[in-house]
Formats: C-alpha cells, structure tokens, sequence
C-alpha cells in the first residue's frame, strides 16, 4: 500500500513539473520562433497546427497532474465541491460556459472550422484549450509536490531562450540560418519570430518577474544579472511597443515600493537591477537600427503621428459602435475584419486608409470588402491591398466582440477574485507573478486574445492564485491549532 501511494505522489510530481516546464519553458520556444522563409506558407497545417498539437500535449499533461493531485477525492461528491470551490473558480467557469453558449448563438465562433483550410486558430474549441489552462494551473499549484519556485524558474528559461533567440538576431545573427544555412529569412530583426511583438510581451513579462523576484528574495546571483541584461536587451531588440511601455511602467511601480517599503540593502537591489536594465537597453538601441526606429515610433505615437496607434484609436471607436449593435452575444472570433467596414463611419474610413495609402491617394480609393484599390499617378500603376483588420487590439473589447458583454463581465470578476488572496496571502512567488501580470494587461490594452501568448500568463495567473489559496488555508489551519 505504501508502495502504491509513493508511486502515485512520485507520478505526480513528475506530471506537475512536466506541466510548468512545457507551459512556461518549451512552449514559449515552440510558439515564438518560427521560419517565414520559403518553406513556410502560412497553411493550416504548416502553420497553425504544430502550435495546436503543443498545446494540446501541455493541457493533457496538466489534467494528469491534476488527475492525480486529486486522485483521493470522491467522484460523487464532485458536484458538491464545486459549488464550495472559490468564488473566483465559480465565476471562471461560468465565463467558460457563456464563451460555450454564444459559440452556438455566433456560428462563426464553432471551432469545427480547424479542420477546415482557413488558418483559424480562435474557435471556440481551441480558445477552450488556453482558457481552461488557468483552473489547472490553480489546482496544480494548490496541491502542488513541487517547491513554489520551480514554475518560475521554468518561466525564467523560458524567457531566456527567447530573449537569447532575439539578441542574436538583434546583433544580425539568424539562428534558423545557423542551424540551417539554406533557410532565407525576411530581411528584418525578428523575421523568425512568429511575431516580434508578441515575442516581446512574453520576454517583458519575465523580465519583470525575475526582476521583481530578485528584489523581494533580497537576493541576487550572478547568473541572474546576465539574465536581467539579456532580458532587457531582447526587450528592445524586438521593439513591441507596448510591451516597451507595459515593462516600463510596472517596473516604475516596483521600484517605488521597493524604495519606499524595503530596507538598505533591498534600495541597493533596486539600483542595481535598474541600472542593469539601462545598461541592457541602451547596448540594444546602440547596436540596432530596428531598435533606434521604435524608440522613434514611440515617440511619433505620443504625438499623434504614428500611423499604426492612429488606425487604433478608430478600430476602438468602430468596436465600441459595433458593441453596443450586439452586447449579448458578441459577433464571433473572426468578425471584426468585416465589422470594422460596416461600422465605420466615411471619416473613419478615410482615416483608416491612411494606413494602407499615402494622403493624396485618400480620395481615390476604392473598397470592395476587405480589397482596397487606387491608382497612382506618381508610379503610374493600380495598387491593390487586403486590408484585414481581424481585431480591434484592446483585449476586452475584442473578447466582448467575440463573446459578448456577460462573458467579459464574468472574466473580469473571476480574474479580480481569484487574484484577491493575493493581496491577502503575499507570498514572494505571487506578487513576483502579479508584477508580469501587471506588464501583460497593459501590453494587452493594445492587443488581442492568442494561443501565441495566453496560454503562458494565463497559466502564471492560476499559479498566483492557487499559491495565495495555499497559503490562506495553511494560516487558517494554523489560526485553529492555536
């Protein structure tokens, strides 16, 4: 009997940090770096599946570990255990089963189209995959055999192979040209990047973390100076805006409470991961072009004159308009690329234009659908675009679009109450994990949902909560010995 139990704790141990290390380790690797050379086409199958089938293989090793952690529960008394699980858990579910009921109320939404020829990856079958990834997530770190900081060890790897990836193409290195010389690669920075701002996001997210982490551990090792420093160049390297801006800002809210709260020798931390960063930014801005250029993008978007945060700003107002046409509901993943026509005004189509064309094209063009044509004189031939503006890039604007208000509301309750411990319960682990929080939700706030990047601050938001939970109950129970 003794035997039997030691191997089922052994297997779960084994299945929890498989589960940490393909989520926050190898999945990030696998999803981010990608070849655009002549042999990728951008098919279902090239493209999108292998990234479905890592998921997959990363959930399923998370249900066995849940399985298992829970394997002395009572199958009857299931039922029952949910109505008494947290309210946060309650409310998620329930956004789950709403994003189920408007898939049916939304045709467009049924994620049966993955089998079809289109490379649709935001069905409501494989949005189930990365949205349910939290609730394992939670109960895994609940009953976890692990020690609290292997998951963010696993992310720091994670983040490091990717940031290693961008600053060697930063410093004009290809590694799939490394590892292969007869793949040619688009001429820019993060080319093998599956998306460099997305790429970037991540790298942000665990730059804040490890850096938080160092400074409430009060500790740090040389290993994770070279971390910050690498980190910090690949933020830049890649150049995603807002996650520039995400990393910035959290950081800033770190360190002042750092500051404030923290004791000499944490201050000092604080200094010297600070300047660590400096050092790591400006090496990247020195020595790439793509890096100067965004610093300049940066500043062009706080002034109004960047072409990309310009289109933004209209495809939000066009949300909104189209929003308040179907609360409910929503529309379905996939909508906004018409929504964002039928919608918009004349003006703010003119200003959409201005994306795709030059000013003194504006007049000229004509749609038909997505296709935008227009002659010009100065080339002398017709100019034709797609112009497919399939999100509006707010998260929750674009989930209500896609979901519908109550599913958003739902969202948003349980990610307040399932992060409310804590604040209650402030382990070193989970406010580490809150700061990378933090750096996600404003990098979001110009972005969209993805199985490129949710399914990893996701998972990091289950972790968080269930770590809190964990600690609630140990205080309780220690309050009741007394």
């Amino acid at each position: 009997m003794a035997r039997a139990v030691f191997s089922v704790e052994r297997a779960c141990k084994i299945s929890q940090a498989l589960f940490w290390i393909s989520l926050l380790a190898v999945y990030p690797v696998i999803i981010n770096p990608f070849g655009v050379g002549p042999q990728s086409t951008g098919s279902f199958h090239a493209f999108t599946m292998p990234k479905i089938i890592a998921l997959s293989i990363t959930w399923l090793i998370g249900l066995v570990g849940t399985l298992l952690a829970y394997s002395d529960f009572d199958l009857k008394s299931t039922p029952y255990r949910l109505l008494r699980a947290p309210s946060g858990i309650q409310a998620y579910v329930g956004f789950l089963v709403t994003m189920c009921v408007t898939a049916f109320l939304t045709p467009n939404s049924l994620g049966f189209v993955l089998l079809g020829r289109e490379p649709r990856f935001d069905g409501v079958l494989v949005q189930l995959l990365w949205y349910s990834l939290p609730l394992l997530a939670f109960a895994s770190a609940l009953r976890s055999r692990l020690s609290r900081r292997f998951p963010l060890i696993a992310a720091e790897v994670g983040g490091g192979l990717v940031a290693i990836w961008m600053s060697l193409q930063g410093f004009g290195l290809e590694p799939l040209e490394l590892l292969n010389p007869a793949i040619v690669v688009a001429g820019r920075p993060s080319a093998s990047l599956w998306h460099p701002a997305l790429a970037t996001a991540w790298v942000a997210g665990v730059l804040i973390l490890s850096a938080t982490w160092t400074v409430l551990r009060g500790r740090i090792h040389a290993w994770r100076i070279g971390l910050v420093f690498v980190l910090t160049m690949a933020v830049f390297f890649g150049g995603g805006r807002a996650a520039i801006i995400g990393a910035l800002l959290a950081w800033i809210l770190v360190a002042g409470i750092g500051c404030v709260k923290g004791q000499g020798g944490r201050r000092r931390l604080v200094v010297l991961i600070s300047t660590i960063m400096m050092a790591g930014a400006l090496t990247a801005i020195w020595s790439s072009a793509a890096s100067r250029s965004q610093i300049t993008s940066l500043t062009e978007a706080s002034r109004g004159q960047d072409r990309s945060f310009s289109s933004r700003l209209i495809t939000w107002q066009v949300g909104l308009t189209a929003l308040a046409a179907r609360p409910l509901t929503g529309f379905g993943p996939g909508f906004f690329s018409e929504a964002v026509w039928n919608y918009a005004s004349p003006e703010q189509e003119k200003k959409l234009y201005l994306e795709f064309f030059p000013a003194r094209l504006i007049d000229d063009v004509f749609r038909a659908g997505t296709l935008l044509t227009a002659y010009d004189d100065e080339a002398g031939r017709m100019v034709m675009i797609q112009a497919n503006y399939d999100k509006a890039h707010n998260y929750l604007l674009d989930l209500a679009l896609a979901n519908g208000l109550p599913a958003l509301l739902l969202f948003l309750a349980s990610v307040v109450l399932l992060l409310r411990p804590v604040m209650r319960a402030p382990s070193i682990e989970a406010l580490a994990i809150s700061a990378s929080l933090l750096t996600f939700a404003i990098f979001a706030q110009a972005w969209f949902a993805t199985f490129n990047l949710d399914p990893m601050f996701l998972g990091l938001a289950g972790l968080a909560a269930g770590t809190s939970h964990r600690e609630l109950g140990r205080k309780r129970l220690a309050e009741e010995a007394v």
